[in-house]
């Protein structure tokens, strides 16, 4: 077998399984699992061709028509594992099977199995091919809409980035597993024959596979579980609000304030009023110090609507909950950053003490919204004003 093929079994041998036992797993790690073996049985596909076997023949082109859906349903189960645990889901899996039962029962020669150059390939083997390709970037890039359109929901109910570099992370992989299914792609045109199956294709097809399941298994080794949907400021599937003593469960609130925010405008008064309270417990509370801190806990503390908390940051300060949380962060690392006795703290401890959970995301955001990273803004002499940072 050629050592990148071996590498990359071993690899999906020693990755897979840890998935399966690690602590406090999830639907996606058993979903991770399940894709990588599919991804590494691809490299298999030498063997299964030659084996003269059509059980075994007919998996090669098959193993496309599984990735595709478990790329979807693992982006998913970050997002919402409730609809994959559904019996439709099943559906999913229905043209792999087809394909594969095909392949089996029909006799035709598989992609790859062709010996005679002169011999003409089926109309349907040719048609697999194609039909393939769309389905996968199909499911890819309904799977990469989802994703980025949550995050954008995350944008309005959570300030703790780190939720937003896995969504990150997720996404960078989506646009990477695109371009690795393009480039198998053009290396699989005109792909009928054993000769070229084993030449030079064969050894970028495995460079490839290589280089995902690294990725994919660094990816979701680093990811951890998204919220479902915005949590709780307890934690719990049952919200006391401010001014109601009476239990009701998430998907009810949810249901009440969508309506209620569809039939309802905030009066330019009450707008006023809603940013003098989150102004003033803002600079008094400071909660933004809390990494973890989401506007569920601004709507419990303040008594303002989630939707209306929302409206308030688009039509007030023009800008979203995320966006307005950091920037109170900065403000806090800059005022930390003129205090004396600040002085010798080094900038991960003060980034860490204002709010942020890593010295990147720090990073990033203070040059996004000062213009300068903080080395460079703390060599400046401090000199420069920061009250503009904060909404007015």
């Amino acid at each position: 077998m050629p050592p990148l093929h071996l590498a990359g079994i071993v690899l999906t041998t020693f990755i897979a399984p840890y998935f399966l036992i690690k602590k406090n797993r999830h639907l996606h790690d058993i979903l991770a699992s399940i894709l990588l073996v599919c991804t590494g049985t691809f490299l298999l596909a030498p063997f299964f061709v030659q084996s003269g076997n059509p059980y075994l023949q007919s998996i090669p082109p098959v193993i496309p028509l599984c990735i595709a859906p478990l790329i979807y349903l693992y982006i998913l189960s970050f997002i919402n594992e409730k609809k994959i645990l559904r019996p439709v889901t099943a559906l999913h899996w229905i043209p792999a099977v087809l394909c594969y039962l095909y392949f089996v029962f029909s006799g035709e020669a598989i992609p790859g199995a062709v010996t005679d150059p002169s011999s003409s390939v089926p109309f349907t083997i040719l048609m697999i091919g194609p039909f393939t390709a769309l389905l996968l970037y199909v499911y890819a890039g309904y799977a990469f809409y989802s994703l980025y359109k949550f995050s954008k929901e995350l944008e309005l109910n959570f300030s703790e980035i780190a939720l937003h570099q896995i969504t990150g992370r997720l996404l960078y992989l989506l646009a990477g597993y695109m371009i690795c299914l393009a480039i198998m792609l053009l290396l699989s045109l005109n792909f009928h024959h054993l000769q070229q199956f084993l030449g030079k294709r064969q050894t970028i097809h495995a460079v490839v596979i290589d280089l995902f399941i690294i990725i994919f298994g660094y990816v979701n080794l680093q990811s951890r579980h998204l919220p479902e949907e915005p949590a709780l400021p307890d934690g719990s599937l049952e919200w006391n609000g401010p001014h109601d003593s009476t239990k009701k469960t998430s998907d009810n609130i949810r249901e009440e304030t969508s309506k209620t925010y569809e039939k309802s405008s905030i009066k330019e008064r009450t707008l006023n009023e809603y940013q003098i309270r989150i102004e003033h417990y803002f600079n008094n509370e400071k909660p933004y110090l809390n990494e973890r801190f989401s506007i569920y806990d601004l709507e419990k503390a303040t008594g303002i609507s989630r939707h209306h908390l929302a409206q308030v940051f688009s039509k007030g300060w023009k800008t979203n909950f995320y966006n307005y949380v950091n920037r109170y962060r900065i403000h806090e690392v800059i005022s930390y950053m003129k205090n004396p006795e600040f002085k010798e703290h080094s900038l991960l401890r003060i980034a860490l003490e204002a709010g942020f959970n890593s010295k990147a995301s720090f990073n990033r955001v203070f040059k996004q919204i000062t213009g300068k990273t903080p080395t460079e803004y703390r060599e400046s002499g401090l000199k420069e004003e920061y009250d503009i940072l904060l909404f007015k």
